[in-house]
């Protein structure tokens, strides 16, 4: 047993303080555990790097593995349940070949389940490598440098400092992240873990995903689902059975409403631990630029353009007499103002391409914190300060007639 495994100072740092105290001099230079601290730290250093570097496309191949595996599991997940619920609806009777479609099916989600744990199994084993090195450079790090510190501190090149001062931390301009304690954050689970919160989140974005999309589709395929129930049912009158239908339809849009509901009530929830935790939330737009750890401003590639320019050219005509402002005796252009009608009193909304979906609530939602009210009617004034009838009120007025 070496001294290393002792806790000792290593053999080949020994070597190399011997080495400098023979060649260099140590009592003219640097102090024997200065240098044994950095040889400590430079070679978890190296170490980490080299994990980094063997790793790390591994840890990468994996995760693009462990995602297309998800995705086609998922497919066939919503095949199945899309199938099972036209042969329930259908009431049609399996034969021998589509019962042993229907079980090859089943067994194929699970071995793609299976797979995919496993994947996720073994790419947070190395994930867990790559921390550790990581971990250990750190440390080590941290303890050559509070041996450095010292040196310092004795030669009276730093001043001393107390346990109770606190240094300021860089934070990028405009990032507010989410910290453990918050006021803002509510827990739903005493004690939840890292990998639990990662692990309800993903689970409650499928929840969620699932129920939008049933809820879409249950407008989608209305009509050749009514075609089908119709035709199955061919004994009886065709009005009779939609309206059957329809009652059926009206009750699973209650039932599809309800989950959706709660899929996103427990989405937000999980999403708020998540968050809690440190582990990183996807947004929900696709561009991932919202609500990441290292937000910041980014700039943009406006600048590299304009370098392609002559600059000073530019420069020249803007400074030029017919760029320079308009004396104070000269009345200039008059501004240009819209001449379209706009009702004040009408209540604001969007025109957006995302008003009818699941994003109208969110646009409701920035109204009530401008504090302004959806359901607000229009005023009693019998034309709108812009001098004209709104249609609104022009339908109150014709009615009332």
């Amino acid at each position: 047993m070496d001294n290393e495994e002792k806790g000792g100072t290593p053999e080949r740092a020994w070597s190399a303080v011997q080495m400098a105290q023979t060649i260099q001099g140590i009592p003219d230079g640097l102090p024997t555990e200065l240098v044994v601290a950095f040889e400590k730290a430079l070679t978890a250093w190296r170490v980490s790097k080299d994990t980094d570097r063997q790793l790390e496309p591994k840890l990468q191949q994996i995760a693009t593995q462990e995602h297309d595996l998800y995705v086609s599991c998922a497919k066939k997940v919503r095949f199945l349940k899309e199938l099972e619920r036209r042969l329930a609806m259908s009431q049609h009777q399996l034969s021998d070949e589509e019962a042993r479609e229907v079980e090859s099916l089943r067994k194929t989600i699970a071995k793609n389940e299976d797979e995919c744990h496993t994947l996720k199994v073994e790419g947070q084993g190395i994930a867990n490598c790559i921390q550790e090195a990581r971990q250990r450079w750190n440390d080590l790090q941290i303890d050559a440098n509070k041996v450095f510190e010292t040196l310092l501190v004795n030669y009276g090149v730093l001043p001393s400092q107390s346990d109770e001062t606190s240094s300021t931390k860089y934070v990028p301009e405009g990032y507010h992240p989410v910290r453990p304690g918050s006021a803002d954050v509510k827990y739903s689970k005493a004690g939840l873990t890292y990998k639990q919160a990662s692990k309800n989140l993903e689970e409650n974005q499928l929840r969620y995903w699932s129920a939008r999309k049933k809820l879409s589709d249950k407008d989608r395929y209305y009509t050749r689902d009514c075609k089908a129930y119709v035709n199955a049912r061919g004994n009886r009158p065709a009005l009779e059975v939609k309206e059957e239908f329809d009652r059926l339809k009206v009750v699973e849009g209650q039932r599809i409403t309800r989950e959706v509901i709660s899929a996103e009530a427990a989405l937000r929830q999980a999403k708020q631990d998540a968050k809690a935790l440190g582990v990183w939330v996807s947004p929900d737009q696709d561009s991932q630029f919202g609500d990441h750890p290292d937000d910041g401003y980014v700039r943009g590639e406006e600048g590299a353009w304009l370098l392609d320019y002559e600059q000073a050219n530019v420069q020249k005509w803007l400074d030029s007499n017919d760029c320079l402002p308009l004396p104070p005796d000269c009345p200039g252009t008059p501004p240009e103002v819209d001449t379209f009608s706009f009702d004040t009193s009408k209540p604001f909304d969007s025109v957006s391409m995302i008003a009818d979906d699941p994003g109208r609530r969110r646009i409701d939602e920035y109204r009530r914190s401008l504090g302004q009210n959806a359901a607000q009617p229009p005023k009693s004034s019998p034309t709108s300060p812009m001098g004209y009838v709104s249609t609104f009120q022009a339908v109150e007025t014709r009615d009332g007639d």
